[in-house]
Order: C-alpha cells, then sequence, then structure tokens
C-alpha cells in the first residue's frame, strides 16, 4: 500500500512538471519571446551588401497586396488582363526566386 501511494505522488508530481514544460513551450512558440528580446524585432538585418533592387512589372500592372514570411517577399500584382502574377523575392539577396502567373482556365 505504501508503494502505491508514492507511486501515485510520483505521478502527481511528474504530471505537474509536464505541465509546466507544456506551458513554456506553448508560450515561447506563440506568445513572444523567452530570451527577453524585443519580439517585434526583425529575425535579421539585411546586411550591408543588400542594395536597392529593380523588378520589370508589366505595363498596366499593379501591386495588389504584399506579404513577407520570413527571409520571403510575395508581391501579387494584378494585371491589365485581369489575371494576376505572383513575385517571390529572396530578402537576404533582393534576388527574384520566381515568379507564378495565374490564368482563369481556357485560356
Amino acid at each position: 500500500m505504501q508503494a502505491l501511494k508514492a507511486l501515485v505522488i510520483f505521478l502527481g508530481v511528474l504530471i505537474v512538471i509536464m505541465m509546466g514544460v507544456l506551458a513554456y513551450g506553448i508560450a515561447v512558440k506563440f506568445g513572444g519571446v523567452a530570451d527577453g528580446g524585443d519580439a517585434g524585432a526583425p529575425e535579421a538585418s539585411l546586411g550591408e551588401s543588400w542594395t536597392a533592387m529593380r523588378i520589370a512589372v508589366p505595363e498596366g500592372a499593379r501591386v495588389a497586396e504584399t506579404v513577407i514570411d520570413g527571409r520571403r517577399m510575395v508581391v501579387r500584382l494584378s494585371l491589365s488582363d485581369n489575371s494576376q502574377r505572383y513575385l517571390v523575392i529572396d530578402l537576404d539577396s533582393g534576388d527574384l526566386i520566381g515568379a507564378i502567373d495565374l490564368e482563369a482556365e481556357g485560356q
């Protein structure tokens, strides 16, 4: 009976410890910063070698949306023929990684 009580107490303490570890993991993953840094700071600076870049945009196109995800930027262009083009840009080097053209089916 003593061994059973000791086992129940041990498992209870273990559950409490694991709940703390789980709460810490969730706080680090979703809640911000665990090391005391600034949560609004960018992941890394662009560095001194990065310069202004030029990307050709078709005539009549307009920038409809820009999204930054990590070290990449996606620019959505609305073209004059009502199709969409997505430009994927590497923010570290400033290079155009690729372009995706979306058209209506059957064109």
